[in-house]
């Protein structure tokens, strides 16, 4: 594993897009020194030095694959060093990829973006039970007396795509008091 932090890179983009990719790396666990140039005027790309490499993007262009691009200009080595996954005995979530792999099944499961904040979520918490409250608060920031099925509708997904038999959950858990992962 290598120890060296990655080369700072400098990103230029329109302001929204500036914090929008912020806002991302964060919630992907990526570990890059970012230093983004908001630019006032409208632009047709995205600009990207990092060091001697320089990307330019089209817009629109999708966050993933703009990602995935800074990911690789700043890896020296192997690109998981960089890249916060989560382990659980019967699946692995790679977080920037949006994606899990069950334990003992090479095939990548796509997740929505919601899913996978709250099967990270709930994997940062495990063993514990999670109020949907907080769920919803931690996710959505949802004010306290919302009234949605959101929610339900994301866990009955994520059950789609984790479990052996979704109508009898093994892994994903709905206790009295809100989710638990086991």
């Amino acid at each position: 594993m290598c120890n060296e932090k990655p080369e700072p890179l400098t990103v230029t983009a329109d302001p929204r897009t500036c914090s929008s990719i912020a806002a991302f790396i964060k919630s992907a666990g990526l570990e890059l020194e970012i230093n983004f140039e908001p630019d006032k005027g409208a632009l047709e790309s995205i600009t990207a030095n990092i060091g001697e490499k320089n990307l330019s993007f089209s817009q629109p262009v999708k966050i993933g694959t703009l990602l995935d691009a800074l990911v690789a200009a700043t890896q020296k080595t192997d690109s998981a060093n960089n890249i916060k996954k989560i382990g659980h005995p019967l699946f692995s979530l790679n977080r920037l990829r949006g994606t899990i792999r069950l334990t003992g099944n090479e095939t990548e499961i796509k997740l929505t973006e919601k899913e996978t904040a709250i099967l990270s979520y709930l994997l940062e918490n495990l063993g514990r039970t999670v109020t949907r409250k907080e769920l919803l608060t931690a996710i959505w920031e949802y004010a306290e007396n919302v009234e949605t099925h959101t929610l339900e509708t994301h866990i009955y997904r994520l059950r789609q795509k984790i479990e052996g038999n979704p109508s009898e959950p093994r892994i994903l858990l709905t206790s009295e008091n809100g989710y638990i992962l086991n």
